[in-house]
């Protein structure tokens, strides 16, 4: 019943946010390791969202098949899957109106339901933000910035002893 309009609007919303924080994410772990740990660090967040994202995902369809396998079963369409039973329309045409609508709402009820506990993931993710330390990052001065292997005096920041 929410107009296509007002979707996209929040998707963009959505998109825009998670975007940003994903920077803001990655900044913050690289600026809490020494220099030579930052892509280690940085792989260890970017496996975590992979994985963090799988579990997600794989946790959204569980509860999508678990609510929807006894509707498709009521209706006599073993075997088949909801997205075949109502986006193809050979299975579709199989399908009563009644049917049709008993599945229709149904799913809508399952995605309302997967929303929301989308809601409480996010709510539970801002709130762990709001747990990270507070305070400015220093930048290291020039002798905390370690050498590079091989470099020049002149190259490390640090005036060169003659």
């Amino acid at each position: 019943s929410t107009p296509q309009l007002v979707s996209m609007l929040l998707m963009v919303v959505l998109g825009l946010g998670f975007g940003f924080s994903s920077i803001a994410f990655t900044i913050s772990v690289q600026e809490v390791v020494s220099r030579n740990q930052r892509g280690a660090a940085t792989a260890s967040l970017q496996f975590s969202r992979s994985v963090g994202g799988s579990l997600g995902v794989g946790v959204m369809g569980a509860i999508l098949a678990f609510r929807m396998q006894p509707l498709l079963n009521s209706q006599n369409f073993g075997g088949g899957s909801v997205a075949s039973a109502l986006l193809d329309p050979k299975a579709r045409s199989v399908l009563t109106p009644d049917a049709l609508a008993l599945l229709q709402q149904g799913l809508a009820e399952t995605l309302h339901i997967i929303f929301l506990l989308m809601v409480g993931a996010a709510i539970v993710g801002f709130a762990c933000t709001l747990m990270f330390p507070r305070g400015k990052i220093k930048a290291p001065s020039a002798s905390q910035v370690p050498a590079a292997p091989g470099a020049l005096p002149s190259e490390t920041g640090t005036p060169a002893k003659e």
